[in-house]
């Protein structure tokens, strides 16, 4: 075999290499509970939720926190360390995709309803050993990689769980859990208990899309109010699961974010990921008062 043989040979080996890195990336993250995949209708409307136009939005935004892995944050003292892995690194993103030099860290996302309890998804807390070996962060909302102790919690107990999945996707996907002291200087969120939420009506979500820094994706709608859930054109990703998805009109939380469609989708050059971008209904949004538990505890003023 001549050099340029082997050279091609060897070229090829790199480009299969490179693809099955991708590959396997895609399934490390379709593996991920807090995957459950998510996509971007028409125009990216993500931001940073500390620079958002609403000031009052910007005050809910401190009121939501990320899942990060217990096994990932190094204690440093006063304040944990994390790898410093952009979206880029960690999943593979095109470098020139929107937020893809920003660190990637948190897997899901949740939201303070009372002073120590804490709504997230249910698959993103689905036993007790996820409880302990992740903690939930407040103010991941810029480029750092540390984090305060002060802005740490972890996951005490879980009051109340479920993750039943069929055919069509999560249907009931919920869990509200007690961290282990109260949260300071961060006011817990007002949440619908009766009645539902309109068609049509304007909406927007708070959480850590892929795992970013804190972001405000406005501009949805609300696409049918069946059953247990609704269906909603939200710029969400994997990490979004959990997510508070407010009323824009009355600033309550609707709903908790638990699935939607693809992502990402392989570039042109099938080197690197790209936004995948689609119309319809897509994103599912559980609704917050048919958690039982949660509008009982309200109703009992215990929250």
């Amino acid at each position: 075999m001549g050099f340029f043989g082997i050279s091609a040979v060897i070229n090829t080996g790199v480009y299969m290499l490179k693809k099955s890195l991708i590959a396997a990336s895609l399934v490390m993250v379709s593996f991920n509970a807090a995957a459950v995949m998510k996509v971007i209708y028409g125009k990216d409307n993500r931001v940073e939720s500390r620079l958002y136009k609403d000031k009052e939005f910007r005050e809910l935004a401190k009121s939501v926190a990320g899942r990060v892995s217990s096994y990932g944050l190094y204690d440093m003292g006063d304040y944990y360390e994390f790898p410093q892995r952009t979206l880029s690194t960690r999943m593979g993103v095109c470098s020139d995709q929107k937020f893809a030099q920003q660190y990637s860290v948190a897997d899901c996302s949740g939201f303070l309803v009372g002073k120590d309890i804490l709504v997230t998804a249910g698959h993103c807390i689905d036993s007790e050993t996820d409880c302990s070996n992740y903690k939930w962060v407040f103010g991941f909302d810029d480029q750092t990689n540390v984090f305060k102790k002060s802005n740490v919690y972890s996951c005490k107990s879980i009051i109340d769980q479920s993750a039943k999945y069929n055919l069509l996707g999560y249907a009931k996907d919920f869990a509200v859990i007690k961290l282990d002291r109260a949260v300071e200087g961060r006011a817990p969120l007002k949440f619908r208990t009766k009645g539902k939420i309109r068609k049509s009506a304007d909406i927007l979500v708070i959480g850590h899309p892929s795992g970013l820094p804190l972001k405000t994706a406005d501009d949805g709608r609300v696409k049918n109010t069946f059953g247990l859930t609704f269906k909603a054109d939200l710029d969400t990703f994997g990490g979004n699961s959990g997510s508070p998805v407010f009323n824009v009109k009355t600033k309550e939380v609707e709903g908790i974010l638990i699935q939607g469609k693809n992502d990402y989708v392989m570039s042109e050059n099938e080197y690197c990921m790209e936004v995948d971008t689609a119309s319809g209904k897509g994103e599912k949004v559980f609704k917050i008062n048919k958690v039982k538990s949660l509008v009982k505890m309200k109703k009992e003023g215990k929250l």
